[in-house]
């Protein structure tokens, strides 16, 4: 029978069937999986020719930051923090003038720039992982466990902040491994002031990491063994746990990142504050909404998908098998970030912020996996493989078939668009709860700014094909998903209209003055109509 193990003449036993050819298996078959992942993120690249969610206005906020400094969304409205457009500036000004004189597409410099910072991602978290566990092989094996998340898997292949944000939270970590002075405080509350920079409402998420690690960490100083109930005692006092936190790390952290504020907000006040408070509210009330089902709908991308529950799987036998050696080997932080992971996914309503939280069980899958045979390691890079294959199968149908976006849509109708003024849109939003601060601001005043929320891509691929883009000459009317109207009434009469197919009938009696110009998609669907001449 398969997967019989059989004993042999000198009493070793041997697996047959099924067992036997996983465990003649390579033992370095593990190390396969990085190229698959590679070669998934290139394709990623390749086979998405088109911007997605809030990438395009990124884009367009980098066009604009390089022309003014400022990073303006559509060139008018502030809420960018500038640090990722600052610290990309450098390698994409070279990338831009090479994809001009090659022709490349937009896209190319800016997926180009996002490759490049998640390559030094993986190699700060392998530095960081190679401190932890002082071996190589767990280090490499660690590290694939997080390049294959697919949370970050989707971070590394999209020009968003989070995987820039995400280089220097693990950067400051490394500094606290590698510097336990005063000064190692200093780096790396510098760094976080950084990743405050680029994405403020996330970069303390790093110290979901870093306090568990001060706290569980091994002493492994000289004398550790002969003072431990010394050293046990002591921790009962606030003054010898404040030492083991590294209080004088998060002074710093706090007092870089006040600069960081101060560079965001005091240079456009009051307008940045406005802002502020807008984005503030959605990431306190809506996006941090700690109930269960809230997490779970919002990670639909997440913990849902078949990628990432085997990649909890796999977590989850290590952990199992790690419980057996706890009495050998210490594994308090990785089960704390383990946990974490679990309730950050369940509770917390965002893709990308539970990115960098796979660290801890990732570091669980590296240590535990050196003590696994031949056998158990074929079937985990069985799951892992499928894991990385199942990821980009998801990604890809998310990119391309998400109806309420229609990336591909969106691109096709923004760049028919460049130079086409004025311009009525009228629209269909998700209403998802996350964006009610910013609708409750802006639906009073038929503003085209919660296109840049619901209807991302249309507005930066117009914008960019402009050698001067403006919003002033731009309205919009938004209606739910009952196709009722939740904007104020406005009059159909600028030179163009562009109205989703469901919408149409609607406006059925309004749109005789106007010819059909253009139609782009089939869901939502956009169809672009321009006034009759004399009309």
């Amino acid at each position: 029978m398969n997967g019989k193990i059989e004993t042999s003449g000198i009493g070793k036993p041997q697996p047959s069937g099924i067992a036997a050819s996983l465990s003649s298996l390579p033992e370095n078959l593990i190390f396969l999986v990085p190229a698959i992942a590679l070669a998934i993120i290139a394709a990623i690249l390749l086979a998405t020719p088109f911007f997605v969610g809030d990438e395009a206005n990124y884009v367009n906020t980098f066009i604009e930051f390089s022309k003014t400094g400022r990073p303006d969304v559509y060139g008018e409205l502030v809420v960018k923090p500038a640090g990722m457009f600052a610290i990309t500036y450098p390698i994409l000004q070279p990338l831009l003038l090479l994809s001009r004189q090659l022709a490349l597409p937009i896209e190319f410099p800016f997926r180009a720039v996002t490759a490049i910072f998640s390559l030094l991602t993986l190699y700060v978290a392998y530095l960081i992982f190679l401190h932890l566990s002082s071996s190589k092989q767990t280090a490499l094996l660690s590290t694939l466990a997080f390049a294959i998340a697919p949370n970050f898997l989707f971070a590394a292949t999209t020009y968003y902040p989070d995987i820039f944000c995400m280089f220097f939270q693990l950067l400051a970590f490394l500094a606290l491994l590698k510097d336990e002075t005063r000064k190692g405080s200093a780096i790396a509350g510098l760094l976080t002031g950084i990743a405050f920079y680029i994405k403020l409402q996330q970069a303390f998420v790093i110290f979901a990491i870093i306090v568990p690690y001060l706290l569980l960490r091994k002493n492994n100083e000289e004398g550790a063994e002969k003072n431990r109930q010394k050293q046990a005692l002591s921790l009962l006092h606030l003054k010898a746990l404040l030492a083991k936190l590294r209080l004088d790390y998060f002074v710093f952290s706090i007092f870089f990142s006040a600069i960081a504020f101060a560079l965001i907000i005091l240079p456009y006040y009051p307008a940045r504050l406005e802002q502020f408070w807008l984005l503030a509210q959605t990431e306190l009330f809506t996006r941090a909404n700690l109930t269960l089902d809230a997490g779970l709908i919002a990670n639909n991308a997440a913990i849902a998908l078949i990628a990432t529950a085997a990649w909890l799987f796999i977590a989850t036998i290590c952990a199992i098998h790690a419980f057996s050696l706890r009495k050998s080997e210490g594994f308090k932080f990785e089960f704390a970030e383990l946990a974490l992971l679990l309730l950050f996914l369940a509770a917390m309503s965002s893709f990308f912020y539970t990115a960098i939280l796979f660290f801890g069980a990732s570091l669980l899958i590296g240590r535990t996996m050196r003590s696994f045979g031949n056998f158990e390691r074929g079937v985990i890079a069985m799951v892992l493989i499928f894991a990385v294959l199942q990821s980009y199968f998801v990604i890809d149908i998310l990119l391309h078939q998400d109806a309420r976006y229609d990336y591909p849509s969106q691109k096709s109708l923004g760049a028919f668009l460049a130079g086409k003024y004025p311009i009525t849109f009228v629209t269909k939003i998700p209403q998802m709860s996350i964006w009610k601060y910013y609708e409750d601001y802006y639906l009073p005043q038929n503003s085209p700014m919660l296109l840049a929320n619901m209807r991302m891509a249309v507005l930066p691929y117009k914008f960019i094909e402009e050698a001067e883009p403006g919003i002033s000459g731009i309205r919009a009317v938004y209606y739910n998903s009952r196709l009722q109207r939740i904007s104020p009434e406005i009059r159909l009469d600028d030179k163009y209209v562009v109205i989703e197919q469901e919408l149409q009938p609607i406006y059925s009696s309004e749109l005789g003055q106007y010819e059909k110009a253009a139609q782009f998609g089939e869901e939502p669907g956009f169809i672009v109509y321009v006034r009759k001449q004399g009309a």
